[in-house]
């Protein structure tokens, strides 16, 4: 490689033009490519067939790919090769989904309303280069951005081979059979952009005219795409790939080698760039780089590229002087290699992709890392952008004015209307305020702030949400919201008497932030109730179940990362979600039979914990509202399967672990013999289970909720709470509950036998009965549920109208209200 030696060389205010640069611009190009451009856009199909030959050295049997030839690459797809191209489909629809940008709705004055929506194009042109080289993976950066951003319509472009009988290469047809691709079409370079950009009908088959395309490709591909701008978008001039590596004294000249190689393996054009400030360095890499291209299988090639005019070391007299020439150089693929090349890496602002550190090659970029791969070439990196969802979508504003809101800007409308000579523009606001008189601009603004309203910040997301709660009917029986049916012992009421008497005499202090001794409790509670013993700094406590939720979210969701469930679920879980700003990801739903009873399918939810890596799941067992329990050995699958389907780590991609949410609200109502999934603790750091004092203890009033985990998920739940979170009450009211917990057992023995009971009697009346281990029963289904529902409140017994359509849920009552229960029931029906 030549060494272009800056030292001592004050810049010019066109430093590009010291920089390494191909002979051939896009400028030049584009004369070579107009004339193919027009013959496709006049001769059409026919123009195509001749090209093909010319250029590819083929003439296709037909311009579209045969259907049954995507299936047949599909079929005989290396299987190494189809599940490398899973991990990057995965990897990339999961990095291009978080570039999906909100609608948002902005009320500028009161009643006057801006709406921001992001329209996906209707149909696009994906454009995949062969030649030297075959790349799918250029099939999944263009076809998953595009499905990502809800492209409906796309065609698919490739060149023919004439080894492959006229058809391109079958790794490119696969790939797309992979993605659900079927109009895929044998044309390449200048003439595929035309193709797709103009449309062209050959027998049959028509091909639509695009509303956009994108795609790498050489010079020739980027000049098409300049040409055919006039009659549809583009993403960008991606030309001949190129790479710039910006090193200092720390960088391995092994590592440096290997990545400029890597590019010029792709083009006798490509380039490949140098830039350092270490003599030391460009020694190392002019000593070893020959030998690394000789042990080369397309040596010849690499050769080629790194000797060309495009290639070149850089030699500055600075690091400062070497990232001023990066930025002027603005390459498609910049790599730092640097002693603190994260921090340096924050000062680029003209590049493609900047890939950080020793461990972070281009060629990840090119396949697995999930950000794309078509990106700005020739300097054009200073004013444009790599492949991206935005690309796909069309911003579109919506304006939605009352009377009132026009009236208010109506003098500033007019105004403006008239300073441009355009009086029509204001006649169209006045003509709606007939015999009104409207302020002058200047008597509106000056009393614009005493007359406006005020108004409050409120979340758009928030506009069309009802508060949480259940029906409250004043009604003799009351079993919809899964309380124990049963009041406290006396001698329980007794003791929390007593507790919270003695706690009274020191409210003027905070009560233990920690709650030690009443973990220390719950502790020995856990061990006694599920024989698992744990040790105190492995629960947490706080006001309810629900808020230890919300304090998992805060230590691990919020914005960027997701949380998981599988339907049907607990509604709250959405509504933790959207309070901590998680993303909120609901799997499955009614089946082609909405009334038949939903059961816990483990396989769709594993599937869509890889597919989504969600950094939290919620599992409730038994589950909300059917009762359902989910077996340990079930469980366990999940949790292995949960070791890597948390969210990478920023810098290195590592996946982390998925905090796995048991959710064990019911479990002192499970069978006896029923183990615990407490039990998988030890062998689980990422598991959690939450339990209430809610349920098996009478105390819904209490609101005290706790959970069991791993002491390094106990830390970062306490960096969350709210300072002395539990009051000195709920303290010890909490542990005189405990201290009767063998009481408290006698009571939930009985309420099993009468869930046993209810559930017998309601499958002898012909329903359907979801198996529970909870206190509540899932029945139907029922063709009338909502009558059915409102037949049992005007006979005085409210239960919840909630879960798969035509279900109801009872919650177990005392035997007297089970058995009013009954009795309206049938007169419901």
């Amino acid at each position: 490689m030549r060494i272009i030696d800056l030292r001592g060389t004050a810049f010019p205010s066109d430093l590009q033009s010291l920089l390494p640069r191909p002979k051939i611009d896009t400028t030049a190009a584009t004369a070579i490519v107009t004339p193919l451009v027009e013959e496709v856009r006049e001769r059409g199909a026919a123009a195509l067939y001749d090209l093909a030959e010319r250029f590819d050295g083929v003439r296709p049997h037909s311009l579209r790919v045969p259907p049954e030839a995507l299936g047949q690459a599909l079929l005989n797809l290396d299987p190494a090769v189809r599940r490398a191209l899973e991990v990057a489909i995965e990897n990339a629809r999961i990095a291009h989904t978080a570039q999906l940008p909100e609608p948002a709705a902005t009320e500028v004055i009161p009643g006057g309303i801006v709406y921001q929506r992001w329209v996906p194009l209707g149909r696009v042109g994906l454009y995949v280069p062969g030649g030297l080289a075959v790349y799918p993976s250029s099939v999944v950066m263009n076809v998953v951005t595009a499905q990502v951003a809800g492209v409906k319509s796309m065609v698919v472009a490739s060149p023919p081979q004439s080894r492959f009988g006229g058809l391109p290469h079958p790794t490119v047809l696969a790939a797309c059979a992979m993605l659900g691709v079927d109009e895929v079409i044998a044309v390449g370079g200048a003439q595929a952009i035309a193709a797709m950009a103009y449309g062209f009908t050959d027998g049959e088959y028509r091909c639509r005219a695009v509303d956009k395309v994108t795609g790498p490709g050489n010079v020739y591909v980027a000049a098409a795409k300049r040409v055919v701008q006039a009659v549809c978008g583009i993403d960008s001039e991606a030309g001949t790939t190129e790479i710039a590596v910006l090193a200092d004294e720390t960088a391995q000249p092994e590592f440096v080698c290997a990545d400029l190689i890597s590019q010029a393996e792709h083009d006798p054009a490509a380039a490949s760039v140098l830039v350092t400030n270490s003599s030391t360095l460009v020694d190392q890499v002019q000593g070893i780089l020959p030998s690394m291209v000789d042990a080369c299988v397309e040596k010849e090639r690499i050769a080629t590229a790194l000797a060309g005019p495009q290639s070149a070391v850089v030699l500055t007299e600075t690091l400062e002087d070497a990232l001023e020439v990066v930025e002027s150089y603005a390459p498609e693929h910049l790599e730092i290699q640097t002693q603190n090349a994260l921090e340096l890496s924050e000062r680029i602002t003209t590049a493609g992709a900047v890939f950080i550190g020793d461990f972070s090659p281009v060629p990840l970029g090119d396949y697995v890392a999930g950000s794309n791969h078509v990106l700005p070439t020739g300097g054009t990196a200073r004013y444009s952008a790599g492949l991206n969802v935005t690309q796909y979508l069309r911003s579109m504003q919506v304006v939605d004015y009352s009377r009132s809101a026009l009236r208010q800007v109506a003098p500033a409308l007019i105004a403006l209307a008239e300073a441009e000579g355009l009086p029509a523009h204001g006649q169209a606001a006045q003509v709606r305020f007939q015999g009104e008189v409207l302020p002058s601009v200047l008597e509106e603004v000056e009393g614009s702030v005493s007359n406006v309203a005020v108004r409050l910040p409120f979340r758009p997301e928030l506009s069309e949400v009802e508060p949480y709660g259940a029906p409250m009917i004043d009604v003799p029986v009351r079993l919809n919201v899964n309380e124990n049916p049963f009041q406290p012992n006396p001698e329980v009421i007794d003791s929390i008497a007593e507790a919270v008497r003695s706690a009274a005499t020191e409210l003027n202090r905070y009560a233990d932030r920690d709650a030690v001794d009443l973990r220390q409790e719950l502790a020995s509670y856990v061990h006694a109730e599920a024989g698992v013993q744990v040790a105190v700094d492995r629960v947490w406590a706080a006001n309810g179940s629900n808020e230890i939720m919300i304090q998992l979210l805060q230590a691990f969701g919020g914005p960027g990362r997701r949380v998981l469930a599988l339907w049907p679920t607990y509604s709250m879980y959405e509504e933790y979600a959207r309070d901590t700003n998680t993303a909120w990801v609901l799997e499955g739903g009614p089946g082609a039979n909405p009334r038949e009873l939903p059961r816990f399918d483990s396989e769709v939810f594993i599937a869509a914990m890889r597919r989504e890596r969600p950094a939290v799941v919620f599992v409730p067992s038994p589950n909300n509202p059917t009762g359902e329990s989910i077996s340990n050995q079930t469980l366990e699958t999940i949790l292995e399967v949960a070791k890597t389907t948390g969210p990478r780590v920023a810098r290195t991609g590592q996946p982390t672990a998925t905090i796995v949410v048991l959710d064990e609200a019911y479990a002192e109502f499970r069978a006896e013999g029923t183990a615990s999934g407490l039990e998988l603790l030890d062998d689980h750091p990422h598991l959690v289970v939450t339990r209430t004092l809610s349920k098996a203890f009478a105390a819904a009033g209490l609101r005290l909720g706790y959970m069991i985990a791993s002491p390094e998920i106990v830390h970062e739940v306490q960096k969350v709470r709210l300072p002395y979170h539990l009051s000195l009450v709920t303290q010890a009211a909490a542990r005189a509950c405990l201290q009767h917990a063998g009481t408290q057992m006698e009571q939930i023995a009985l309420i099993r036998a009468e869930r046993d009971e209810l559930a017998s009697w309601l499958e002898e009346q012909g329903f359907v009965v979801a198996p529970s281990s909870s206190n509540f029963l899932l029945f139907g289904p029922l063709s009338k549920r909502h009558e059915v529902w409102r037949n049992l409140v005007e006979s005085g017994v409210l239960i919840r109208e909630v879960g798969p359509e035509g279900y109801l849920r009872v919650t177990v009552g005392t035997p007297t209200e089970n058995e009013i229960f009954r009795q309206a029931l049938k007169e419901a029906l």
